[in-house]
This record gives structure tokens, sequence and C-alpha cells, in this order.
């Protein structure tokens, strides 16, 4: 997989425009306050970014559709597809890329999948203080036991939100009815309704955030996370 993040503070809200889809572009004026429209546009940015990067020959931007969890997904021609097959990124049975994409504070990130059949999920979370109530409220008993600090408690929750998403549900997914345990820096999962292996890790590159990645299956996780400011 691929990891992209950027600072949504730093390009001007035009580099964003010819860079998303019609409906990022509708969905960003909804919102009142610059800062909430610059990091939703950011993340799509970078989602066409790393596409490019993964196949220069589809179509940009890429069109977006939402399913009944309201999880994102990339609406490829037949043409495309054909394409992508092609260079093993997907599968006969498969006609979209597996990508995820997060945001909070001045950062927006997203991961996109580079192998046939990966699920993943990535979330980012600025990090304020401690969030005890939530935990014990949403988190597990081991894992609200493993809670002392605002890092331990972000850690935990990046881990789950990723999870969360890696598995395609988001938020519908109830956040105790499965288990995060975590060993330095990545984390294994136990969940009941499904016995595939899933495998988490974390970053934090940056001073205040917590970033997570989930995975489905034991592939490798990226070093690190490439830092995208700004693209022709």
């Amino acid at each position: 997989m691929k990891l992209y993040i950027m600072d949504v503070t730093i390009p001007p809200l035009e580099f964003f425009l010819p860079r998303v889809s019609e409906d990022r572009i509708g969905r960003a004026k909804k919102f009142r306050f610059e800062m909430d429209r610059r990091r939703g546009l950011a993340a799509e940015a970078l989602l066409n970014y790393g596409l490019k990067q993964l196949c220069p020959g589809l179509s940009f931007p890429v069109e977006l559709i939402r399913d009944e969890n309201g999880k994102p997904e990339v609406v490829f021609s037949e043409q495309e597809q054909e394409l992508l097959r092609s260079q093993g990124i997907l599968t006969e049975e498969e006609d979209s890329i597996e990508f995820s994409l997060s945001h909070s504070g001045d950062y927006a990130i997203c991961g996109i999948s580079d192998r046939q059949g990966e699920k993943l999920g990535v979330d980012i979370e600025k990090r304020r203080k401690n969030e005890g109530k939530i935990a014990e409220h949403f988190f597990c008993e081991n894992e609200v036991r493993s809670i002392r600090t605002a890092e331990d408690f972000y850690r935990f929750w990046t881990l789950k939100e990723s999870f969360t998403k890696a598995v395609g549900l988001g938020l519908s997914l109830p956040l105790d009815s499965f288990e995060v345990r975590v060993d330095g820096s990545e984390a294994s999962y136990v969940y009941s309704k499904d016995t595939a292996v899933y495998r988490g890790k974390l970053y934090e590159p940056l001073a205040d955030y917590t970033i997570a990645v989930c995975v489905k299956g034991e592939q490798a996780f990226p070093d690190g996370i490439e830092c995208v400011d700004a693209w022709i």
C-alpha cells in the first residue's frame, strides 16, 4: 500500500479545485469555515495524486460513489478496469481500487492499495486530552485498562477507527464489538464476526497527531508516509 499526507493549510484553495470531483466541490461548499472545506478537498486531492502515481493512464479527477455504509468507492470505466487488471492491481472479480481517507486538524491522509484484494483503513487524529470517559463508554474493558494518557487513548481510537474502515462498516460498527491488542507500534484485532487476520500499525511523525493503518492479511506496512505539498 501507499500512504500520503498533506498539510491542508499550505496550498491556496484554488489549487484543489481541478484535482477533485464536482461532487467533492459541492460538498465543500456546504461547510461554513474554510478549514473544513480544505480538509475534504485535500483528502480527495491526495487520492487523485496517489492513483496517478499508481496508474497514469486513468482519467483524473476520478469519480466517487458511496455505498450503503457511506464508504467511498472509485468509479472506473471498463477500459480503465482492464488497464488496472493488466497491471495486476485488480482481480477479474474486482472493479475498483481499495483506498481510505481521513483528516484532522491541519492534515489530510490517504491510503491506497497497490495489490489485488487488499483491504485497508486509515485514520488520523489531532491529540487533545485524555478522553477516558469516551473510552469507558465505547471501548472494551481490556482497552480501557490500558489507557493512562492522551497518547494511549488516541492510539486505541485511531486503530479502532481504521479497523471499522477496513471492514467497510465505518462507525456503524460498535467500537466495543471488537478488541484491539497493541504491541509497540503494531496491533492485532479480535472480532468474532470476522475470523480473517487484521493488523494495525501506528505512525506518529507529527507532533500532537496519531495516525493508524489497518490491513486485512499479512502484507507489510509502508516504512513511512509520503508528504505531499503540491504538484503539477
